[in-house]
């Protein structure tokens, strides 16, 4: 097992149900093997061998050990990290950690097709499936009460299930017999050392056990649900839950019960502990990141956060440090944090890979050349998704591109955003194909705004451009990077003639099919002005708030699939900006793309406090 995972072991065995004591054989904090070694307790039922007998991982002290919710239970009964689930990796000493990640087909079998002999054990015998997994072996070779076998079985709410998997009754749990064949179900069972007798014997039933005082601990009777809280007396014969305030995490024990003025648990034990907790959610941000340690130990920042922890602060990938950044925090003894990570400033419209020269025609690329292009897909009536249009990456929660994808022409009105899902890390066109070197990220939307007074109908379409809120915010990575934008409300709205752009797509290309692969061109762009006196018969087409672009390549050009794509532009400090959004074509329907075409583009410098007003409403931290 990994470092880390053991590290992160140690911390969840603070966190645990019953933690182990020794006699005086090994020192204070540690464990007695069955072999009289001795180990850490932290590293009993830590998914890992540490005495030489193995007794650390076995059910009988495991199973009664308790796991944090964030932790994943071995089949007998040991934590281990939830990330160690599936994750290739025998975590577990039984391997249960991956026994139920794949989906095996179940083998062919020779055994009839009627209810008494339709399952066929691993020597060839046929018994009842009715048989399997319910805690007793009938195949001569117990291959119907396997780990493997029984781990994916689905009990019913009134059986109990077995360590192991098998489904038995309730009522079988602590009758003295072994009605599962590993024995789980009377496991725990025993009565607690030494033995109870209140009414008899040398126990005297009228001596009670005093409450533990820590920070608000109280105890509850686990048959009358008494409460008992500081300064009263557990009743002796009787057993209790230990339970703390809100705001408070329980360290050590959690159930006792007292023998005669002794305070007992169903294992040896560490006395009960309440401790305040500090509240990871902050270190849970889009922008940051944090490393948390404990007593120099690194632990999950997703588990409960102990006084003196500490998280140090880093940027995630995609933003950088404010000058104001704090990069180490520290919770206190009151569970707060004693200051607050200030987020981290976004990067944008940065490639980080050299463009390598191969929209109709172009250069194919790969999504490390385009990093901020976003596909919009729409489900169809089969429940399938199919690539419309292109966007492009604006925030970590917003993708701008063209209103008209979203739009039903026949019922005048935007669709429905159920409807949309965005994909972002794509270079294959595809949905359900995902490139080699690279894993994309997929998101619905939450809502989507377009302009008040945008025009489909009409066909001018003006004020074609739409913002779309994701439901997850994306995270960065080198080929998923946001494209910049002009902020300024009082920049020159007006995109001049011959200014180079990078625009990218998967619309169709020269065999008149859309491209499997996402393609790019570089074309320059025509004022608003120019575009009208090369184009007169599309003027009504060339709104206010529009430019255009040409070709008159044969090979390179804009054309169906293309739309919502982004103009990209890239400026003095060496980042690409997003000037424009693919609109509409400005030639008759019939005609194919390529040759003498122009292709009109929303300026998006006419639509900044749009953006500017969603990227305040769903800031990322």
């Amino acid at each position: 097992m990994a470092t880390t995972g053991i590290l992160f072991l140690k911390f969840i065995f603070l966190l645990t149900l019953y933690a182990f004591v020794v006699d005086g054989a090994c020192n204070a904090g540690e464990w007695r093997c069955a072999n009289g070694d001795c180990i850490e307790q932290e590293a009993l039922c830590d998914g890992t061998y540490h005495c030489n007998d193995q007794s650390d991982e076995s059910k009988e002290n495991c199973l009664r050990t308790y796991c944090p919710r964030y932790a994943f239970r071995c089949s007998y009964g040991a934590c281990i990290r939830k990330s160690a689930e599936c994750d290739g990796n025998k975590d577990c000493v039984d391997n249960s950690d991956e026994l139920q990640c794949t989906k095996e087909e179940l083998p062919q079998t020779n055994c009839s097709g009627d209810e008494d002999n339709n399952f066929q054990c691993d020597s060839g015998h046929c018994i009842s499936e009715y048989n399997v997994c319910d805690g007793e072996a009938h195949c001569s070779d117990k291959s119907d009460e396997t780990l493997k076998r029984c781990l994916k079985t689905t009990c019913p709410s009134y059986s109990y299930r077995c360590a192991y998997g098998a489904c038995i009754s309730k009522r079988a749990v602590c009758n003295g017999i072994h009605d599962c064949i590993d024995g789980s179900d009377e496991v725990g069972c025993d009565t607690p050392r030494p033995p109870i007798q209140p009414t008899s014997g040398s126990v005297s039933p009228g001596k009670n056990c005093a409450l533990p005082s820590s920070n608000g601990l109280f105890a509850k009777d686990t048959e009358t649900n008494e409460i008992i809280r500081f300064g009263g007396f557990l009743k002796s014969g009787s057993s209790y839950d230990y339970q703390c305030p809100k705001n408070h995490i329980l360290l050590g024990a959690l159930k006792d019960i007292c023998n005669g003025g002794e305070l007992l648990s169903a294992s040896n034990r560490i006395t009960p502990t309440c401790s305040r907790y500090c509240n990871h959610q902050i270190l849970r941000k889009v922008t940051t990141q944090a490393v948390c340690k404990y007593k120099k130990n690194t632990i999950n920042c997703n588990d409960y956060i102990l006084p003196g922890t500490t998280a140090d602060i880093r940027c995630q990938y995609g933003y950088e440090e404010p000058v104001t950044q704090v990069h180490s925090i520290t919770c206190l003894e009151s569970g707060d944090w004693d200051n607050q990570p200030y987020p981290c400033i976004p990067t944008c419209g940065s490639t980080p890979l050299a463009q390598k020269p191969f929209i109709y025609g172009g250069y194919t690329t790969t999504i490390t050349n385009i990093p901020w292009q976003a596909a919009i897909y729409k489900r169809n009536a089969v429940g399938r998704y199919t690539h419309i249009c292109g966007g492009s990456i604006v925030t970590a929660k917003l993708v701008v591109t063209a209103a008209h994808c979203l739009w039903d022409r026949q019922r005048h009105e935007a669709m429905h955003k159920s409807l949309f899902t965005v994909g972002v890390g794509k270079t294959r066109r595809d949905y359900y194909i995902e490139d080699a070197d690279y894993t994309p990220q997929f998101s619905n939307i939450s809502e989507f705004h377009i302009p008040l007074y945008f025009a489909a109908d009409d066909l001018s379409y003006v004020a074609d451009i739409a913002v779309l809120v994701l439901n997850n915010a994306i995270i960065f990575k080198n080929f998923i990077v946001p494209i910049c934008w002009e902020r300024q409300s009082t920049v020159n709205k007006e995109i001049e003639s011959n200014v180079i752009g990078k625009i990218a797509g998967w619309g169709k290309d020269e065999t008149g099919e859309a491209s499997e692969f996402l393609k790019f061109i570089d074309l320059e762009s025509i004022s608003k002005k120019d575009c009208k006196t090369r184009v007169p018969n599309y003027e009504t087409s060339i709104t206010a708030d529009k430019f255009c672009v040409k070709s008159d390549d044969l090979n390179n050009s804009i054309c169906d699939g293309d739309s919502g794509g982004g103009f990209a532009v890239k400026k003095m400090n060496n980042k690409y900006y997003l000037e424009g959004v693919v609109s509409t074509g400005l030639k008759p329907p019939e005609q194919a793309c390529g040759g003498d075409s122009y292709t009109t583009f929303t300026n998006v410098r006419h639509h900044i406090e749009l953006i500017g007003d969603l990227e305040k409403a769903n800031r990322v931290y």
